[in-house]
């Protein structure tokens, strides 16, 4: 089993490729990855490809309680629910997740999950969202951000759980804002992540969207 196998180097992939050309019989060949497309053409067209879809949430929060029983971990149901959520359908990842996560005490509750992870609490993201169809100016939404900032919390993940709480508003018809706009500000959210400057683009996005809702 060679895992994240798109990490070979060129070298490397060409000597396997003598070696899957012509496979001992007694030997199966697994390679694990994330990035197929990093892969050569030449170790693709030699291999069967399958593609393994995420854990559903239900199975992995039942496998982490498991484990939290047997490992004797204290935990409330609804920090199991944001581990596996977190975990993003990998039992490697939510296990990691819950590991870390043990040692906030004996007993691990949900706001200890978020802060492991860094996830803004409800109230300052109710805040922000109430901001933009309220009556305060720029300078309050920016005031906000940056309260948060100074808790820790990063740009991306605050985009993140933003972007959570207007797609859980739309789905259940409750969103403070039109629906159009909400499309639009989900899909502005979104590119906040992989920006240069994270902190600036949330700032701007926010901002301009409190200014076309007045």
């Amino acid at each position: 089993i060679i895992d994240e196998v798109h990490m070979l180097t060129r070298e490397a992939f060409n000597a396997l490729l003598k070696t899957l050309e012509e496979p001992p019989a007694h030997a199966v060949f697994i390679l694990a990855t994330t990035d197929a497309h990093k892969l050569p053409d030449t170790i693709v067209s030699r291999t069967q490809r399958y593609s393994f879809r995420p854990v559903a949430k239900k199975a992995v929060v039942e496998h982490l309680a498991a484990i939290a029983k047997q490992e004797k971990i204290k935990i409330s149901p609804d920090a199991l629910e944001l581990l596996a959520e977190h975990g993003e359908g990998s039992f490697r990842d939510s296990i990691s997740l819950l590991d870390q996560a043990s040692s906030y005490g004996q007993q691990v509750e949900l706001e200890g999950v978020q802060q492991l992870l860094g996830i803004p609490p409800q109230e300052g993201l109710q805040q922000l969202l109430a901001q933009l169809s309220g009556t305060q100016g720029v300078a309050a939404l920016v005031g906000s951000l940056n309260a948060l900032y100074d808790q820790g919390y990063q740009p991306a993940a605050i985009a993140k759980q933003l972007g959570q709480l207007i797609r859980s508003q739309l789905v259940a018809g409750k969103s403070s804002l039109p629906s159009e706009k909400a499309l639009g500000l989900l899909a502005e959210l979104l590119e906040v992540p992989a920006s240069r400057d994270p902190e600036r683009l949330l700032e701007i996005v926010w901002c301009e969207n409190r200014v076309q809702t007045r």
